[in-house]
């Protein structure tokens, strides 16, 4: 879900997906490890350990993946049509943390947004707001989100993710507040957004922007594994066709399948009928114990 240069987003991953290609770069925390040997009459995958992984992890870092070079787009470089960082705030002294809050977005003037302060990516500073980005929209510079979203991505493709302090803070069932960015290496305190609420087992996601599609993913958050779904630009690889140097087409996620990096189709367990339109029938394996987002469990065809 992997770290190119600071330009004015972040990199998270969101977004995301799979692991022969197409997924947001991850750290080399593992996915979903399933197992090797599809076992067709269990309806499971399981087999030894390793040979089977999906769902690659969400790697939340700043889109300058090198430590220390984080200068490729100064403050001072935003667009004319952005608002000084030195603009008046409102209502400052209420807010839970100073100049601004990155969830409450109290502290910054009303045409303003609060954000992460990219001149150092310590702390927070506001923002102007150019174009209203939400989470289906992509962006390509900081001011090009809403107040409340930050701009995150690989440089080539971003999206506006929201920022929240818990569950309830991004959009159910399946959303969840468990990205954390961080600045190459550590956390940045307090800079955590939501996950998407796109439906991974279906080919048209109005919750993503348009061009990508919802995939399954692996964040680590507060040291925890949380399964969830994302979103990512999509591919053209379908059914069984490898996805080692070609993104999957929507609907579909990449799972290494005895060493082999496979395009398959996500359907939902126990009772989903996604794999009914594959010709010659397929079966909904389960990924590992069982991957559950939103109190659905998704797995995938074969």
């Amino acid at each position: 879900m992997r770290c190119p240069a600071l330009l004015a987003a972040l990199l998270v991953a969101a977004c995301a997906s799979s692991e022969g290609g197409g997924a947001p770069d991850a750290e080399p925390t593992p996915g979903i490890d399933s197992g090797g040997q599809i076992d067709s009459g269990g309806g499971e995958i399981d087999a030894e350990p390793g040979d089977i992984d999906a769902a690659p992890a969400i790697d939340a870092t700043p889109i300058d993946a090198d430590p220390g070079a984080i200068d490729a787009m100064p403050i001072d470089a935003m667009p004319a049509d952005a608002m000084p960082i030195d603009a008046m705030p409102i209502d400052g002294s209420t807010c839970p943390t100073s100049p601004c809050d990155l969830v409450e977005q109290c502290g910054c003037a009303m045409n303003q947004a609060c954000d992460v302060d990219f001149s150092d990516l310590d702390g927070t500073a506001c923002r102007g707001v150019a174009t209203a980005g939400d989470e289906n929209d992509t962006c390509t510079a900081i001011n090009q989100c809403a107040a409340g979203n930050v701009c995150v991505g690989d440089g080539t493709n971003n999206s506006c993710e929201h920022y929240c302090a818990d569950n309830s803070d991004c959009a159910g069932p399946r959303g969840q507040c468990v990205i954390q960015l961080n600045d190459g290496t550590d956390p940045i305190p307090g800079a955590v957004t939501c996950s998407s609420n796109c439906n991974p087992a279906t080919a048209t996601n109005p919750l993503c922007p348009t061009g990508w599609t919802c995939d399954l993913f692996t964040a680590t958050f507060g040291g925890t594994d949380h399964e969830i779904a994302d979103c990512r630009p999509a591919g053209t690889a379908t059914q069984e066709q490898s996805c080692a140097t070609t993104d999957c087409a929507a609907g579909h996620s990449c799972i290494t399948v005895d060493g082999s990096p496979l395009c398959l189709k996500i359907c939902t367990r126990p009772a989903g009928t996604e794999c009914a339109t594959i010709p010659g029938g397929a079966t909904c394996f389960a990924l590992g114990d069982g991957f559950v987002v939103g109190g659905t469990e998704y797995g995938v065809c074969f």
